[in-house]
């Protein structure tokens, strides 16, 4: 069983970088159109340009909620 592990991690060690793993984006491109920004009643929700809601963030969260909107929007 320990062969198997080692082969598996040679293997990927093997990997060329842009092999290995897919480009992370910030936001899914196909379903939201930036900027980003919070919602008017609810400080804590991050729309997007069309008014479409990506997330609600937990109460008395307006602070993480605006810097994950700063996120988003490259900022």
């Amino acid at each position: 069983m320990n062969d198997n592990l080692t082969t598996n991690a040679s293997n990927e060690a093997e990997k060329p970088a842009f092999l290995v793993g897919a480009v992370i984006s910030r936001f899914d491109s196909e379903a939201f159109v930036p900027p980003f920004r919070l919602g008017r009643r609810h400080k804590r929700a991050i729309l997007d340009s069309k008014g479409i809601e990506v997330i609600i963030m937990p109460h008395n969260s307006e602070k993480q909620a605006q810097m994950y909107c700063d996120y988003l929007n490259g900022l």
